[in-house]
């Protein structure tokens, strides 16, 4: 069963929104917040790698 979260990125002064899928208790995937009302689902460079 998966669920998803939210959360921040705090990797550099953009902090942005990112969505993060669990399954079964594990990371299963990262990605942008499009509710994040700043960063609109974007995920920089840093966040993403």
């Amino acid at each position: 069963m998966s669920t998803t979260h939210k959360s921040l990125c705090f990797l550099c002064e953009a902090s942005c929104g990112l969505e993060v899928t669990l399954d079964e208790g594990r990371v299963a995937r990262i990605e942008g917040d499009k509710d994040d009302p700043l960063s609109h689902g974007y995920i920089c460079p840093k966040g993403a790698a």
